[in-house]
């Protein structure tokens, strides 16, 4: 530390691009890569045992938030996409649906916690896969549902997303998916039901006196696009009309299979060698939201849940380096 009339210089401080009581930018990714797997408190830990570095968990916390929040700002704004490129990926699957985190809201400054409400909020997670690659491309929303939509649609474009290819999303029966896969895919693409999830409500109208084969014979028959023989061998088993909706499982597989007949197209998926299955985006809410924001004792924020779910999206995207290497860019 070097004295200049009334001011105080720090030569090494300079050249090393860190400032009193502050982190290189290498700490700073050291401390964001623990804290994006675990609590702020256990990264803390880790970069002590394993790179010599004491760090408070308020530091961690601060250092990470930070971050985590330049990366959600720096999210291409809604309704932005560009033109789609006559070429891309042959076959592509995208897929969106919501998970439900924990977050608190706190009252006005002073008030204590007992103006602090603790509620769960839902965060739309997208995700879009081309056919045959193990890589998948994320996308976190937590607007309005038409916001959830644009997402979706750049995540499917970094797919490889064109004018020529073959686009199927698989979901539940959920009105505002489709609502947002017609307003952004049109006709180009095919909306397919979850199997697993029609099977669910199989599985609960299957009549008791019936063979124990029954549910895998009307799988076959939908996977033939036979919905027509379901239907007709659910209806020899309905209830009567006086017995309570809670009680007539069969008049609810039978109205769930007629609502949703035109998102049943199972042998078009298989032609094309595409799933039935929403496993995609249901293991992305796993391993990409859930393993970090939803672990025991943790109610975020909104602004810095969305914040960290960005964060853990960059991760699942294979992003870190490029923004590390931006950041240090504009750091030179």
């Amino acid at each position: 530390m070097l004295r200049r009339g009334s001011a105080t210089v720090r030569p090494l401080a300079l050249l090393l691009h860190v400032r009193p009581r502050g982190q290189t930018l290498l700490l700073q990714r050291m401390a964001v890569d623990f804290a994006a797997e675990g609590a702020f408190e256990g990264a803390g830990k880790r970069l002590l045992r394993h790179h010599g570095v004491s760090l408070s968990s308020g530091c961690v916390r601060k250092i990470t938030l930070e971050h985590a929040g330049a990366i959600g700002a720096s999210e291409t704004p809604s309704g932005t996409r560009g033109a789609l490129p006559a070429r891309g990926a042959e076959a592509l699957v995208a897929e969106m649906d919501g998970s439900m985190l924990p977050v608190v809201e706190t009252g006005p400054r002073g008030k204590g916690r007992k103006q602090r409400k603790c509620h769960w909020k839902e965060f739309r997670l997208c995700a879009a896969q081309c056919r045959g690659e193990a890589r998948t491309h994320y996308g976190v929303s937590a607007g309005e549902v038409d916001e959830a939509g644009f997402t979706l649609a750049r995540v499917a474009a970094r797919a490889g997303w064109a004018l020529d290819t073959k686009l199927q999303c698989v979901a539940d029966g959920a009105e505002w998916i489709q609502r947002q896969w017609r307003g952004n895919f049109g006709t180009q693409a095919r909306f397919l039901l979850d199997l697993y999830h029609l099977c669910e409500y199989l599985a609960a109208a299957k009549p008791a006196h019936t063979h124990r084969r029954w549910l895998d014979v009307q799988k076959a028959r939908l996977k033939r696009n036979r919905h027509d023989l379901v239907l007709k061998s659910l209806r020899a088993f309905a209830e009567p009309p006086d017995l309570p909706e809670e009680e007539a499982p069969v008049r609810a597989a039978i109205r769930y299979l007629s609502n949703h007949a035109h998102c049943l197209d199972y042998a078009g998926a298989l032609a094309d060698e595409l799933p039935l299955g929403s496993g995609l985006i249901e293991s992305g809410h796993r391993h990409v939201l859930q393993k970090r924001l939803k672990i025991a004792g943790a109610w975020w924020l909104r602004d810095n849940a969305l914040s960290m779910a960005h964060l853990r999206v960059l991760r699942a995207n294979e992003a870190e380096d490029a923004y590390w290497q931006s950041i240090w860019k504009k750091a030179a």
